[in-house]
């Protein structure tokens, strides 16, 4: 079994986790998350010491085609959807902790 590193740091709801592999988000309470990592985006879902854990971008990371006459693409409405909630969360996480970052140095 080889190495590996994990840090995570919540805000409520929201974890960022940063690994050896990169950066990612994910955001869930009681068992459910939705996130996007180094593998790219997934849910995962855990009970009692189960976890359960599904890739949302199939075919993503694949490589390029084998057949070089075949035209690339392009990114289907799943694809384009996931990248704006993703935006969206990521712009609700920075108003969240901009907010609980605000309210924090105020009870000072």
């Amino acid at each position: 079994m080889g190495w590996s590193f994990r840090k995570s740091r919540n805000f409520g709801p929201f974890r960022i986790n940063l690994s050896r592999r990169g950066v990612g988000w994910s955001i869930g309470r009681g068992g459910l998350r939705l996130g996007s990592g180094a593998r790219g985006p997934y849910v995962s879902a855990s009970k009692f010491g189960f976890n359960y854990r599904k890739n949302l971008a199939t075919g993503a990371k694949a490589g390029p085609s084998t057949d070089p006459a075949a035209p690339a693409q392009p990114a289907g409405f799943f694809a384009r959807l996931w990248r704006v909630i993703k935006w969206c969360l990521l712009l609700l996480l920075i108003v969240m902790a901009t907010l609980w970052l605000i309210g924090f140095l105020s009870s000072r």
